[in-house]
């Protein structure tokens, strides 16, 4: 298996790269930034870079994580059409290259937002980044029917790890207790399926080995609200302290999770961390 991860250096991107590491796999890491976890630095926007880089390597896999990143921007950026278009691309050169495998990651906002679990054919989402997920998708799927190379379309439910970005919920409001300081909590009542980043990695890893294809959700099953999420690492962490906000709707739920009567679920798998545990994990890297 030798493996291109784009966007290498992203949250689930760099997870992916350590848990290939592990199995011994030959890995090309691709990325924007420049560190020592990159071993191209390129843009998923650099097609001509990276279809050069392909024809030299000749990977079996493709795994494309690029996207949008900025947490404050993602939901309603102008960018997410380009990086649709530039996925596109990278799927096309991936045909012509006759590259058996391609995995691409989408979203839980590819769906509406639902009172219930979600379901993997009912997409309807709501902001321009689900919506240029979803095109995505249906271009990559029917560009690819046919073709020698197998599409994998992976829709990831609440990621979080050690290596979130410093404003998403979790790590600024781990920082906020940690620093014994009032915390502002905005849709206390929003339920959401909290995933690690090794548990998305391990199902990515899993999905490719089992020979998946199509689109596949990938959460734990479980759903877990906000404050309680909130009341969780306070627990855990002992200081500070939180208040709901007073803008925020308490009527509010908005539920995002995935059914355990999923295609990954009916293949034998499962999570291995709990919310608890992987909330360890987060607050002992920090350490």
């Amino acid at each position: 298996m030798r493996t291109v991860v784009i966007g290498a250096s992203g949250l689930i991107g760099y997870q992916i790269c350590y848990d290939l590491g592990l199995q011994g796999s030959t890995i090309l890491r691709i990325g924007r930034s420049s560190s020592d976890c990159i071993d191209f630095k390129a843009s998923i926007h650099d097609t001509e870079l990276i279809k050069k880089i392909l024809v030299e390597y000749r990977p079996t896999h493709i795994i494309n994580t690029a996207w949008v990143t900025d947490p404050t921007r993602y939901r309603d950026s102008s960018l997410n059409e380009r990086f649709m278009y530039s996925s596109i691309e990278l799927g096309r050169i991936s045909i012509e290259l006759k590259i058996p495998f391609f995995i691409g990651i989408g979203s839980s906002a590819e769906y509406s937002t639902s009172t219930k679990a979600m379901e993997e054919d009912s997409s309807v989402p709501n902001t321009k980044y689900g919506h240029y997920k979803l095109l995505t998708f249906k271009h990559l799927s029917k560009m690819m029917l046919g073709s020698e190379t197998k599409f994998l379309w992976t829709r990831i439910f609440q990621a979080y790890g050690p290596r979130e970005n410093k404003v998403r919920l979790i790590p600024s409001l781990i920082n906020a207790l940690s620093n014994d300081t009032l915390f502002e909590i905005h849709n206390p009542n929003t339920i959401l399926d909290w995933i690690t980043t090794r548990d998305i990695s391990r199902a990515i890893l899993f999905s490719i080995d089992q020979g998946l294809v199509g689109p596949i959700d990938i959460g734990t099953g479980n759903g877990t609200s906000v404050i309680d999420l909130a009341n969780l690492l306070h627990a855990k962490i002992r200081r500070g302290g939180f208040k709901i906000a007073t803008s925020s709707d308490s009527h509010n739920r908005e539920i995002r999770v995935a059914s355990t009567k999923s295609t990954l679920f009916d293949s034998g798998w499962r999570p291995n961390d709990s919310l608890s545990d992987g909330l360890d994990w987060v607050i002992n890297f920090r350490s």
